[in-house]
């Protein structure tokens, strides 16, 4: 192992290209989505780079010197918690689907990040500021703009897979039915009905997306200038490279163009010793422990008062301890469980009492439930939730239940039956294995790619002719329409040929026939 390992560091090492000037924009004010492009901000940094990140999240690191980040978290939350995102299906009766609520947010948060002085310096300072490659994250092309000012190479990364509208940026196969959009909350193979639903779907996701652009732009028009926005849908499908994160145990694989990199696990930190408080209570779990946590986005203090003393009320009849991160204060909790307003999530679900994570299914969560090997009860609330938690039944890992009609007794005897049942943790088993089995880190990986564009200015010798082929190209309508047109046009000559001759033959013969009857008179 330490001689593939001295490798790839020898291999990257030879790779590597002097200190580059790179210009990131994370926009997401999401936490399970910066921590997904932290590591690779590190990396680069540690590396040599010079990096000016424009993030919702910054880590305010003193050790990365070569790292200006440029804080937008005070506004960009500002705008996320205004819309009650936090709270977004929970306190319904039917988990939330209508995104209104986020695609609202997100138009004030992009029009909040770019009045931001330091980002409109950079706007406006191409003449006195220079970049190698410009970082964005994907698919939020409204930051396409900066691939432009700058005349950079462009490299998108998302915190999930490649869903409803990205792949066309990156001339990626669109299929509804193979590769249903990531926001249905269905399992990699679908039914017919499903099918239907997600052709549907995904229509009318286009056709939304269409119809917010005009009010896209109308923001993006004052910051970038009416010629810079016009370009937007070119310079959407200007990104030389996209890296998305891609789990294969719970993404079916899929035929990617050269440009799309996938990455997994990429978060996932080396081990570190649990605080004492907390590594106290879990050993004491002698008889197991329920980790409960609904992640970053969805917090556990918007759950309605019914729904909060159900889930206690079953936790108190489990034979098992339960640390659940909740962010306030409780009174009257059952003796076996302990709430806290943040946790050392990986560190906690390594510790050998943890039996089962309790989550929202967000992808991240769900990651570090495979690199720990902990079995998952997934409670979805909204966007990609739902079908991660139904994916996380298809592979096997564990089950989901629908928090619109929890009970107590099915949150309580689901929790038993995957702690109960040894399949679950043997699947894991086997899941870690496949997930760790890689010639190199995610971080490596990413990082490597990266560099290569700074290497070669670009990495246009790996776009896709698919990117730039219209509707009509990329489904040869004109090829079938005159392949069609021959045949038909074949059809119609036959069709003339052999109506001319059987008035042919009919002459002939009538002719014939009309001969024979004057001999006979004569």
């Amino acid at each position: 192992m330490w001689l593939l390992q001295s490798v790839v560091t020898l291999f990257l090492l030879l790779g590597a290209v002097n200190g580059a000037n790179i210009l990131c924009y994370f926009t997401a004010p999401s936490l399970s989505h910066q921590i997904t492009f932290h590591p690779i901000i590190r990396e680069l940094a540690n590396r040599g780079h010079n990096l000016t990140v424009i993030t919702p999240n910054p880590m305010r690191d003193a050790n990365l010197t070569n790292v200006d980040e440029i804080d937008v978290e005070e506004i960009s939350y500002y705008s996320w918690n205004k819309y009650n995102i936090s709270s977004f299906g929970v306190n319904e009766e039917v988990a939330s689907t209508d995104l209104t609520p986020i695609i609202n947010a997100y138009m004030e948060i992009v029009d909040s990040q770019l009045s931001h002085p330091r980002v409109k310096a950079l706007i406006n300072g191409s003449k006195s500021n220079h970049f190698d490659i410009f970082i964005t994250e994907h698919p939020h092309y409204f930051t396409t703009p900066f691939k432009r000012i700058y005349g950079t190479g462009m490299v998108g990364i998302g915190s999930l897979p490649l869903h409803m509208g990205s792949n066309g940026m990156i001339g990626n196969f669109e299929h509804s039915s193979l590769f249903p959009d990531l926001n249905l909350p269905y399992s990699n193979k679908l039914t017919f009905w499903q099918k239907i639903h997600s052709y549907i779907h995904s229509t009318i996701g286009v056709t939304m997306m269409r119809r917010i652009k005009p009010r896209l732009f109308e923001i993006l028009t004052p910051h970038f200038g009416a010629e810079l926005v016009n370009e937007i849908d070119v310079l959407s499908k200007e990104y030389d490279l996209v890296m998305v994160n891609y789990n294969p145990i719970l993404h079916a694989p899929r035929p990617n163009v050269p440009a799309v990199i996938e990455f997994n696990g990429i978060h996932i930190k080396p081990p570190k010793p649990l605080p004492e408080d907390i590594k106290a209570f879990l050993d004491s779990a002698t008889n197991g422990a329920v980790y409960l946590s609904f992640g970053s986005n969805i917090k556990s203090t918007s759950l309605s008062l019914k729904k909060r003393n159900l889930i206690l009320e079953a936790l108190s009849e489990l034979p098992f301890k339960v640390l659940w991160k909740f962010e306030a204060d409780l009174d009257n909790l059952p003796p076996n469980v302990r709430i806290m307003k943040w946790t050392p999530q990986q560190d906690i679900l390594r510790h050998p009492n943890v039996k089962i994570f309790v989550t929202q299914g967000g992808l991240q969560s769900l990651d570090e439930a495979m690199y720990t090997k902990t079995p998952v009860l997934a409670i979805p609330f909204f966007g990609d939730q739902r079908g991660n938690a139904a994916k996380v039944e298809e592979a096997g890992i564990g089950k989901r239940l629908n928090f619109a009609s929890i009970t107590k007794d099915t949150f309580k005897s689901s929790i038993l039956e995957i702690v109960n049942d040894s399949k679950y943790k043997l699947r894991l088993e086997e899941v870690y294995d496949i997930l760790t089995d890689q010639p190199m880190s995610a971080v490596d990986k990413t990082v490597w790619w990266i560099e290569y564009v700074i290497r070669h200015k670009g990495a246009r010798h790996m776009r896709s002719p698919t990117v730039d082929a219209t509707f009509i190209e990329y489904y040869m309508i004109d090829v079938i329409g005159f392949l069609l047109g021959v045949v038909l046009l074949k059809l119609f000559f036959i069709y003339i040929g052999v109506k001319l001759m059987i008035k042919l033959a009919k002459k002939c013969l009538f002719g014939r026939v009309d001969n024979a009857e004057k001999l006979k008179k004569n």
